[in-house]
């Protein structure tokens, strides 16, 4: 894989300070097989600046119901106009009564459990980029963009009633990485942790992340927390709401604000995503700092496909 520069180049250009609405992924099964994920197809834009752009997350598995084995390979791929990046995973999974075991070149435990909260405006530059680590692995964004290795590792995944569990440890790049997350559901509202921990040799640092999410009616609204301890000491609190009127379209609103330690940024995102039947959908929308920093405004159209 290359560095690629194209994507975070326009954004630090455009945001003074640094600081995924992502689709949630939908699941199919069929035989044993099953697929998740999205692919987009994108174009943003802002002060006569523009990128067009191809991304997919992407999952492909089988599991024997008999024997509980299975396989399971992804992958994460970037194209612009002038980059194009990739990240392949793969592993064997074991099913059991306690849960699945994934073994081999798994996905991060973290995303799953963070993948509700919506990115600002639904702009792909800030979920790749700094402001993605307030609700990503270190692992994933690291692996898809950067000159790095394999991430090697094992993953656990389980239900114990209303809580969900996920656990996995990578080895990446001299980089031994630690993530823990749950979910619990009480009613309406989905209360979420987690734990990265990042370490080499002598060294380490921790982030976490708390999270709430209610549903009221038609509106469904949350706020996760993030102390991004092992990279700048940044503290992000990210809030947001997403209102149904029909059950093809979702207006979703968001604020994020970080502080560095130095200062705080804040981005506010609005977008709109209206869904088509078979897993299409277009997705429209709109990011600024109101004034508050250099940050020009972004805009946003998206034409994808969820399976």
């Amino acid at each position: 894989m290359k560095r690629s520069a194209a994507l975070p180049a326009l954004f630090c250009a455009c945001v003074a300070q640094p600081v995924f609405t992502e689709p949630v992924l939908a699941q199919t099964v069929q035989d044993g097989f099953y697929t998740n994920g999205y692919a987009e197809l994108g174009h943003f834009s802002t002060s006569g600046n523009g990128e067009t752009y191809g991304y997919t997350e992407t999952t492909l598995g089988f599991s024997d119901a008999g024997s509980g084995f299975g396989v399971e390979f992804g992958v994460d791929a970037l194209i612009t106009d002038t980059d194009d990046e990739s990240a392949i995973y793969g592993a064997l999974t074991y099913q059991s009564s306690i849960g699945k075991l994934s073994f081999g070149v798994p996905r991060s435990a973290l995303d799953a459990y963070l993948q509700n909260v919506p990115t600002p405006g639904g702009l792909i530059i800030l979920k790749l980029g700094q402001t993605g680590s307030v609700k990503r692995s270190f692992v994933t964004t690291s692996y898809l963009l950067g000159d790095d290795e394999v991430p090697v590792g094992l993953r656990y995944d389980g239900t114990f009633g209303a809580t969900n569990v996920g656990a996995s440890y990578q080895k990446f790049d001299d980089l031994d990485v630690y993530d823990l997350a749950a979910n619990y559901r009480i009613g309406e509202t989905l209360l979420t942790g987690a734990l990265e921990h990042v370490s080499s040799g002598s060294q380490s640092e921790t982030r976490y992340f708390l999270g709430v999410e209610s549903k009221f009616g038609k509106v469904t609204a949350g706020m996760l927390y993030s102390g991004n301890v092992a990279f700048n000491n940044e503290t992000a609190l990210h809030a947001y709401a997403k209102y149904k009127p029909l059950d093809e379209l979702e207006l979703t609103a968001t604020a994020l604000s970080i502080d560095s330690g130095s200062g705080s940024d804040t981005l506010y995102g609005v977008s709109a995503d209206y869904s088509f039947n078979q897993g299409l959908y277009v997705q429209a929308g709109v990011v600024d700092d109101l004034g508050s920093s250099s940050t020009d405004t972004f805009y946003n159209l998206t034409l994808g496909l969820r399976f």
